[in-house]
């Protein structure tokens, strides 16, 4: 399964007024796609083996434990158009709410929003964001965001028969100072919420027809 990985950063102290967030990670986006496309898929499969990690990875202690985070207020659009080529992207805003003893201030914690072809437990496709988005926490317990989309067909993104309906969804990643690409790992200590279904979106692959009316020449006979 390919994943394009996007996350909004959640960081800096909570607050009672609306806060912006600034996205951040010093390992940079292109580590961090990794690191979420194998805990994201280790959190939805039985085994780590199923879940496509690596045979390093998957020898590692435990699986990611369920964050007390969930999701709601999902809004992407009703359709994308989308070509063989180029770049498209489309801003999903979401409400996320985490318990008492998720640290959302650590510079590790990272959530963002995610589409999805198929059935959420064994989805067909489902991609991400290049880069990471950003939340404004409005309560101790209650923090809107939102996080960009990024499909590159000519990548691979997309296949002919992922046209049509998809459905989007949001996922938090705690993870606690785990290092997925450290030798010594321990999965139980990332946190991991994921919710499928939140909303429906329509992939639509743009087909262009190009003809000539002018009269061809031919030839005698």
């Amino acid at each position: 399964m390919r994943i394009r990985a996007t996350v909004a950063a959640v960081s800096g102290a909570l607050a009672l007024s609306a806060l912006a967030v600034p996205a951040a990670h010093a390992a940079g986006p292109s580590t961090y796609r990794a690191d979420i496309a194998k805990v994201f898929q280790a959190a939805q499969a039985p085994s780590t083996a199923k879940a496509g990690i690596s045979a390093r990875v998957a020898d590692d202690e435990g699986m990611p434990y369920d964050l007390d985070v969930t999701f709601s207020n999902l809004k992407v659009a009703k359709a994308l158009k989308v070509g063989t080529a180029g770049h498209v992207a489309t801003t999903i805003t979401y409400t996320m709410k985490f318990g008492a003893d998720v640290d959302v201030r650590a510079k590790d914690f990272f959530t963002g929003p995610f589409l999805y072809k198929g059935s959420f437990d064994r989805p067909q496709n489902v991609i991400f964001g290049d880069n990471p988005g950003s939340c404004s926490v409005t309560s101790q317990t209650t923090a809107n965001c939102k996080g960009k989309i990024d499909i590159y067909p000519a990548d691979g993104d997309l296949r002919n028969a992922d046209a049509g309906s998809w459905r989007a969804g949001a996922v938090a990643v705690a993870y606690n100072g785990q290092d997925l690409e450290s030798d010594d790992i321990d999965l139980s200590k990332i946190g991991v919420a994921e919710k499928g279904g939140l909303g429906t979106t329509l992939v639509q692959r743009n087909s262009k027809l190009t003809t000539s009316a002018k009269p061809k020449p031919v030839k005698k006979g």
